[in-house]
């Protein structure tokens, strides 16, 4: 027979999980996510309705001014340029669970009960946090992979993280979001193949030059072809936008956070193209320069700090190096104080997850909007630890309600086309 739990015993392994593991769920996940560190997280419930929150902004007009010979009708007052932005809220969670027999075997004990949950919460939040910093590196698609040629029985090759191709590493990085005992679906389109929810079994990592990764799945796989797009199981059409759409110019997507770029030219960041946009060049101080003083000068931002991939990062300290350009760097008003290298008064952080881009940042411009700070979720009838359906198996769920949302696009700046000689995958 199933063991029996009281509700007293319960109620104490629920405070266990709110009261002891989450604080340092927090705290661990902000420590290892580098842009929860540099971005601004507000609570706003004061601005949450509708499933969304709702951020006014101001655009440049020129109206209402004029000049005027002696005794002349004065200017006509105008209407300012307002708007609405609506930002999405997006709703992330994990699930962690344990054997009822390993809940009899440490019931009335609560320090055997945390010794037997240590473990499976460690592995589940490390989860969260790749997966969160997974989709504030990216784009909102929540593309894992791309699939690489036709499937052979039940193994697939990848490339193309985030879906991104052209990439130095695009060929070999298509397991980087990826591990065994992982459900993911495959879409063509908005389509699905078969029926979704396969379960990976094996994973062979790519190498460079030109090696691509492969997985061997547990399902049904027959519609699976080349170009397929990977995603986490159930996750498709419902990961927040990351730094990749944030910062853009329309050319991700022509309208965002309810706004078109069409209509409101403002509402793009600055882009640092090659010579060829789409082409690498090197990174030099007149790219990183120029795109500087556009959002400065043209778009009245400050810029605080930088943000890149380790490829990237390395070729931005090579010039430093090179030039001796050793100088003193104001920390950004941030609680973060991860390693960084200063490049015109700028400090520039690195991340595995970020692609290879350089992002500049006006503090004042990105924030995390927040309906409910992350934590265990109360379940209607049992409290946080619940019976995890017709099993012998009890469950915790923990749960984010945040929305990634930008106030000025102007105060951002991305630079695209970068040439690396580091090989990171």
């Amino acid at each position: 027979m199933a063991a029996t739990h009281t509700v007293s015993t319960l109620t104490t392994m629920a405070n266990l999980l709110k009261q002891v593991y989450n604080p340092g769920i927090q705290v661990a996940t902000k420590e290892q996510v580098t842009l929860l560190n540099l971005m601004e997280t507000r609570v706003g419930k004061q601005d949450y309705g509708g499933s969304g929150f709702r951020i006014p902004l101001e655009f440049n007009n020129m109206g209402s001014t004029g000049f005027r010979a002696e005794a002349g009708e004065l200017p006509d007052a105008t209407p300012g340029t307002w708007a609405q932005t609506v930002v999405p809220c997006y709703y992330g969670y994990f699930t962690t669970c344990v054997s009822g027999q390993a809940m009899a075997f440490t019931d009335g004990d609560k320090f055997a009960w945390a010794s037997a949950w240590q473990k499976e919460l460690a592995i589940k939040t490390r989860s969260w946090r790749q997966h969160l910093n997974r989709v504030l590196n990216g784009d909102g698609n929540g593309i894992l992979a791309q699939v690489d040629g036709s499937p052979s029985g039940t193994t697939i090759t990848l490339d193309n993280a985030y879906g991104l191709s052209g990439l130095n590493n695009s060929d070999v990085n298509g397991g980087r979001f990826i591990s065994p005992n992982m459900k993911v679906d495959f879409y063509t389109g908005s389509t699905i193949r078969d029926t979704g929810g396969v379960l990976i079994t094996a994973y062979t990592r790519g190498a460079f030059p030109s090696t691509s990764a492969t997985i061997t799945v547990s399902g049904t796989i027959t519609e699976v072809t080349d170009g397929d797009y990977m995603y986490v199981a159930g996750s498709y059409g419902h990961e927040a936008p990351g730094m990749q759409l944030l910062v853009d110019d329309g050319t991700e997507a022509v309208t965002f956070q309810s706004l078109s770029t069409t209509t409101y030219p403002e509402w793009k960041s600055h882009i640092g193209y090659g010579s060829t946009p789409g082409t690498a060049e090197a990174f030099t101080d007149n790219r990183f320069m120029t795109l500087k003083t556009e959002i400065e000068d043209n778009g009245g931002g400050m810029v605080d700090w930088g943000y890149t991939s380790p490829a990237v990062w390395l070729s931005i300290a090579n010039t430093i190096n090179n030039e001796r350009q050793y100088v003193n760097v104001e920390k950004p008003d941030t609680a973060y104080t991860g390693d960084s290298i200063p490049k015109a008064g700028v400090p520039i952080y690195k991340d595995s997850y970020c692609v290879d881009n350089l992002f500049l940042v006006d503090n004042r411009a990105l924030a995390i909007h927040e309906a409910m700070p992350a934590g265990f979720i109360e379940q209607m009838d049992s409290g946080v630890v619940y019976r995890y359906g017709n099993t012998d198996q009890w469950a915790a769920n923990y749960g984010w309600y945040f929305a990634p949302a930008v106030k000025n696009r102007q105060w951002l700046g991305k630079m695209v086309d970068i040439d690396v000689t580091s090989n990171f995958i």
